[in-house]
């Protein structure tokens, strides 16, 4: 009877161990983890537009924002800001583009991507040695900027920071001396979006190879050789030492050798 008994306790309480641990895994299992999808963000593009003139050229600029930036590119909005060329300053400008930037417009994900001048809006200018000119740069290189505001002076300087050579944003500058100019670019504009063929000017390529190379003297082979080689190093002013000495070289030979045959 005693070991009946036993028997008895011991598989109640294996069943209730078994019970206790069927029901952590049910309820206390580990969750599946699952990264959430990231919000997709729009890109921004800033339009300032001169305030004086924003009015008359409304409708042209409602089809150039909407029709022509936003329905060719997906997740595009452009913002646009009218600015009062009497008082806003560039640096007011830039510290709008700054803070779309790194902030993009409030409460939306955004990117700011670009930025699109209408009207006669204040460029920064920029003093670098003895020069002084006006420049789009500040407005579009953010990070690691190559030039600084100085209050001093009122001008863009050279940074004494790491730049980076670099612009973040495209940039666009629409300029006239009247409002009609502009209907009559935007207007323009239209007619390219419809028919852009009709801008287009179809034309041939033709080499008479045989006429080339009976005009094609010896003695331009080696620079022409060499400019093929070298020749995008020479477009991106690539220059070493090596490089430079080879076409002197090359050059200097070339004339000496004609000299000679003359």
């Amino acid at each position: 009877m005693l070991q009946n008994k036993k028997t008895l306790i011991s598989s109640i309480l294996a069943l209730s161990i078994f019970i206790q641990s069927f029901a952590n895994w049910i309820f206390f299992a580990t969750p599946t983890v699952q990264a959430a999808t990231p919000s997709e963000e729009n890109k921004i593009v800033a339009l300032f537009v001169q305030d004086s003139i924003a009015t008359t050229i409304q409708p042209s600029l409602e089809w150039y924002t909407t029709t022509y930036i936003q329905a060719r590119f997906p997740k595009t909005k452009v913002l646009v800001f009218p600015i009062d060329t009497t008082t806003m300053t560039p640096l007011d400008i830039q510290k709008i583009i700054t803070n779309l930037y790194h902030g993009g417009e409030k409460d939306t994900p955004s990117t700011l991507i670009g930025t699109i001048l209408v009207g006669n809006i204040p460029l920064p200018i920029i003093k670098q040695d003895n020069y002084i000119v006006p420049s789009m740069l500040p407005y579009t290189d953010i990070e690691k900027p190559s030039f600084i505001y100085d209050p001093t002076s009122s001008y863009f300087l050279p940074s004494t920071y790491p730049t980076d050579n670099r612009q973040e944003l495209f940039h666009g500058v629409i300029r006239f001396d009247t409002t009609n100019e502009y209907t009559t670019y935007f207007d323009k504009l239209k007619t390219y979006l419809a028919q852009p063929e009709t801008f287009a000017d179809k034309k041939f390529w033709f080499d008479d190879f045989t006429k080339l190379e009976e005009h094609f003297t010896n003695e331009n082979v080696g620079p022409y050789l060499q400019g093929q080689i070298h020749g995008e190093d020479i477009s991106y002013h690539r220059f070493s030492q090596g490089l430079f000495t080879l076409l002197k070289d090359g050059a200097n030979d070339e004339a000496l050798s004609i000299l000679q045959s003359a």
